[in-house]
């Protein structure tokens, strides 16, 4: 059925039906409209083949052949600016017709072998959002461990009652029936990742304790963190085009955080960037990036700290009328390969109104 929806949509692109959309919006919301594009980590294509490292994760991300396609048609469709440079441009209406600024998030070391040389192949800018507490640090972010776990327990005998005290009997009940096959498998840690996403810190950390302990020892030697930015990569990427903005310090979320930690981690990451990078951070993106309700509610903590700008993860365009501290997003599917694909995914986000 996915499949289905990916060539029908597919289609309606090659046909112009999401041009014709588009023209439409701007008759609704004249004016150009600055589409911001979000990525994670990267992997390369290799790390998919049977070849694969122990610890490999299950869920799919973005490949470097991948992201290479999809920037080549980003670049010819939009101007690629700078995130500030373009969002200046926008609020001031300086900005002449629709653009795009490219942003990564959490600082994987990924973004300096893998991304680096295809920015630099497309002469393209991007900025990237740092958690200050990772950055050279060899540590989890939480869902790459759980993805990691949930690989190793793919085939081992689990004691479903241990399992059912975690994730509870019918999620129990679903991981025995879908653990066989690699699909099932990311359908599972997607459902589980989203209900980790936004429950307390202690509950999740808890949680994933309690999966990693149903690992013999032998395999919980495998799980290995990902590699974060040191701050060596930071200042040496700042010489290529690539700008830095504050993802808070521990990636924290803004609904389980008093308003006294959300405004020490918004003033201490800003400040530890700027000083390691000798460089005026004006951006933010909101961690998890989909909670618009406590987003809204904390505004003034944003501001107070001295962003000028801040990005969800909500999907859609930005255009004058948008909240400065209230971006919108856009992703790529890492699923779309072709040219036609990943102009769907594109010209979809033009015509999506903001905050919708």
């Amino acid at each position: 059925m996915e499949k289905i929806k990916h060539f029908v949509k597919a289609a309606l692109y090659v046909c112009g039906y999401y041009h014709i959309q588009r023209a439409a919006g701007l008759l609704r919301r004249p004016g150009p409209r600055l589409v911001v594009f979000v990525y994670h980590n990267v992997k390369q294509q290799s790390d998919y083949s049977a070849d694969r490292p122990s610890h490999y994760q299950i869920r799919p991300e973005v490949t470097a052949e991948t992201l290479s396609a999809h920037l080549h048609v980003v670049k010819s469709l939009f101007p690629v600016l700078p995130l500030e440079e373009a969002l200046n441009g926008l609020f001031s209406g300086q900005l002449e017709r629709d653009s795009a600024a490219i942003t990564f998030d959490d600082g994987y070391r990924s973004f300096k072998h893998l991304v680096l040389p295809i920015l630099q192949d497309l002469n393209l800018p991007a900025t990237m959002f740092l958690a200050t507490d990772y950055v050279g640090q060899s540590q989890f972010y939480w869902w790459d461990e759980l993805n990691q776990i949930i690989f190793q327990l793919r085939d081992v005998d689990v004691d479903p009652a241990k399992l059912g005290s975690v994730l509870g009997a019918q999620r129990t009940a679903a991981w025995f029936s879908l653990r066989s096959t690699l699909p099932g498998c990311r359908n599972f840690l997607e459902e589980v990742e989203s209900e980790f996403r936004y429950m307390s810190k202690s509950f999740r950390s808890d949680g994933i304790a309690a999966l990693r302990e149903l690992l013999p020892a032998d395999r919980r030697a495998l799980l290995r963190p990902e590699e974060i930015l040191t701050w060596d990569d930071v200042r040496e990427l700042s010489a290529h085009s690539i700008d830095w903005g504050s993802h808070t310090c521990s990636h924290c979320g803004f609904g389980d955080e008093s308003p006294q930690t959300l405004l020490r981690e918004l003033e201490e990451s800003k400040a530890t960037i700027e000083r390691e990078t000798s460089r005026r951070v004006t951006s933010f993106a909101y961690p998890y990036g989909g909670d618009g309700d406590s987003y809204r509610q904390t505004l003034e903590l944003v501001r107070k700290s001295g962003y000028q700008y801040a990005r969800t993860m909500i999907p859609g365009f930005n255009d004058r009328r948008c909240g400065r501290l209230l971006l919108s997003a856009a992703v790529i599917s890492g699923d779309s390969h072709s040219r036609a694909s990943i102009g769907r995914d594109i010209m979809s986000r033009l015509i999506r109104t903001p905050g919708s």
